[in-house]
């Protein structure tokens, strides 16, 4: 049963809502308390003890921005937006949820739901089946990208990409994740990765 308690103390009322349950270890009834607010002496209304901005979403961008800069800096966008116009951006976010997150396909939506981006992306694990078989086929729009991407990177030869991770004990690390380690450390790691360009 749950029903309400005003708590006077000092000039304030206090409004708990309490529910009664029976206790089978101490064999005797028990209460459960929860603090609803402070009622207005005025008006009788419950002041919730939440004040001020509630935010009604929240999601990832620090890192997204990152990688968007890096792809745009690059020309890897618009090489992409050439080759693949009509799925430029799926194709865009998937390699994103690959590069930061490194984890199945399948698991894109929760990431993007979380994710701050600006154009919403919702990609069920069926239409990123489809847009693989699509891309399986298009060897012709593949192989396009590919000599596209070599063009826009002017006299560059090479273009290297380097993964290493860094495993720590600290605690302060917020980027510290547990996961694969491919030293075999028990220990929470950074994973870094860098691209660069060289001439040859």
């Amino acid at each position: 049963m749950t029903y309400r308690v005003n708590q006077k103390i000092g000039n304030h009322i206090y409004v708990y809502e309490v529910e009664s349950y029976w206790d089978p270890v101490k064999k005797q009834p028990r209460q459960r308390r929860k603090y609803l607010g402070k009622k207005d002496p005025h008006t009788g209304e419950i002041l919730s003890p939440h004040k001020g901005f509630t935010p009604r979403a929240a999601g990832d961008f620090g890192h997204i921005y990152l990688v968007l800069q890096v792809m745009e800096r690059i020309g890897l966008s618009s090489v992409l937006r050439k080759a693949f116009p009509e799925v430029d951006k799926e194709l865009l976010y998937l390699s994103m949820f690959q590069v930061l997150e490194g984890k199945p396909l399948y698991l894109f939506k929760p990431w993007a739901e979380a994710a701050y981006v600006e154009e919403p992306l919702a990609l069920s694990s069926q239409r990123i089946s489809r847009l693989a078989e699509e891309l399986g086929r298009s060897e012709g729009r593949r192989e396009m990208f590919f000599q596209s991407w070599v063009q826009s990177q002017g006299d560059l030869r090479a273009i290297l990409f380097d993964i290493t991770s860094l495993s720590s004990y600290s605690k302060l690390i917020e980027y510290l994740e547990w996961g694969y380690n491919r030293d075999g450390e028990k220990l929470p790691q950074v994973n870094l990765g860098m691209i660069a360009g060289a001439n040859l």
